[in-house]
């Protein structure tokens, strides 16, 4: 593959590996940051790759550990999901942030693998493949935890809903 190929697929994965970013932290320009600092690192290390799974599975896979060596380095582990509305009433707007903070409280009471299995697969909507080689899970082992944290996050916000 040409780094001009390569060049290509960071533009077409910028968008998603901002969202997921976004998705992590709570500043949209450290979110920025950190993806423009995991594209730098798929360039720089491009001769590494080994093409054991897809390059998009890679990339998200230096993303990840981008963010480990973020939070390591910050001790900034609050979760923040990107939230952004285009709804008209300002009714609908208060309540969609309230449904946000609940959804952002319920993700963050998640395990790390848990909240990393449900990021990656509803935000960056990645296959169970590419989650597991990124957090050296085998691909059922990552339905199992997607479907077990759905039935947490849904039994959190349904306790939530009861205060």
């Amino acid at each position: 593959m040409h780094l001009q190929m390569l060049e290509e697929l960071c533009n077409q994965l910028y968008p998603s590996l901002l969202k997921y970013f976004l998705s992590q932290v709570a500043n949209y320009h450290i979110a920025e940051e950190l993806t423009q600092e995991t594209l730098f690192r798929a360039c720089s290390s491009y001769t590494s790759f080994k093409g054991h799974s897809s390059l998009k599975t890679w990339i998200f896979g230096i993303a990840h550990h981008t963010l480990h060596t973020y939070y390591r380095k910050s001790k900034n582990k609050e979760l923040s999901l990107y939230f952004s509305s285009h709804t008209s009433s300002v009714e609908e707007q208060v309540l969609l942030k309230d449904d946000y903070i609940h959804l952002t409280r319920a993700i963050h009471d998640l395990e790390e693998t848990e909240r990393q299995v449900v990021l990656l697969r509803s935000y960056v909507e990645l296959d169970f493949i590419s989650i597991g080689e990124i957090l050296s899970l085998t691909p059922n082992n990552c339905r199992v935890i997607y479907c077990r944290s759905r039935q947490k996050l849904k039994k959190l916000l349904e306790k939530d809903d009861l205060k």
